[in-house]
């Protein structure tokens, strides 16, 4: 059994977003002089500013890319697909840098959804392990689109799982528990004031109950290396542990 402690050790709680992106993207950047980088982003909109910032400071990089941690497909819905989202933030330099890569979880060009369509990118069958994986964590606690613990142990050995919430009219395809922890360095972030519940839970402690695991604390008791929670204040929401000023 894997005991292993969650404390202030582990969070990195700044004033503001704008200073808690400032890290994260220096921690990408940082990579820039190794070579076959393969990096785990997170879908949604919380890290738009961040890719945002991302995008400006990798005009001079060339030897990154990029995945993403989960995708919703709507068959031929396109516009509202993560994909979609980052890759117009990130098209500025995309279409201008041929080593520069946005790995697509989902095979193009999009099919309508049927029962006999496998949408999955076959590449996802054979990935390098990432460099950095950065994810956001839900006020829920999930990651990417793990929504509980069950798809550890289901999908094992694959480096995907697909997930459908029953009042939703579409599914997800998401890196599995065990893709995700083969990473060489993961970071979580959490902004805003409705990370607060989720980021207190993480306060206490609870990796070690084997009952209920949120799928972050899952990724925070099995990660081989320690991980670093990055914050803004106002999701960690204790004023006496800022980082910069």
């Amino acid at each position: 059994m894997i005991n292993k402690k969650i404390n202030n050790k582990n969070f990195l709680i700044f004033p503001n977003i704008d200073k808690a992106e400032n890290y994260i993207l220096d921690n990408i950047v940082n990579l820039q002089n190794k070579t076959d980088n393969l990096i785990t982003l997170s879908g949604g909109k919380s890290p738009e500013g961040l890719y945002r910032k991302l995008s400006k400071k990798l005009i001079k990089c060339d030897n990154f890319e990029f995945l993403l941690s989960d995708e919703r497909y709507y068959g031929d819905q396109t516009n509202h697909s993560n994909f979609y989202f980052i890759n117009k933030i990130f098209s500025d330099f995309i279409d201008h840098k041929k080593k520069l890569k946005l790995i697509h979880l989902i095979e193009e060009p999009y099919v309508n959804e049927s029962p006999n369509h496998n949408p999955i990118n076959k590449r996802l069958f054979n990935l390098n392990i990432p460099s950095l994986s950065i994810l956001s964590i839900g006020f829920d606690g999930h990651v990417a689109s793990l929504f509980d613990c069950e798809e550890a142990t289901i999908n094992e050995l694959k480096n995907y799982t697909t997930t459908q919430k029953k009042y939703l009219n579409f599914y997800r395809i998401s890196l599995s528990y065990s893709y995700i922890l083969s990473s060489k360095k993961i970071i979580l972030f959490a902004f805003g004031a409705n990370k607060n519940n989720v980021i207190e839970r993480l306060k206490k402690n609870n990796v070690n109950n084997e009952q209920y695991l949120m799928p972050v604390e899952y990724i925070l008791k099995y990660f081989k290396n320690k991980i670093f929670i990055v914050c803004d204040n106002m999701a960690f929401y204790n004023k006496s542990h800022y980082i910069g000023s």
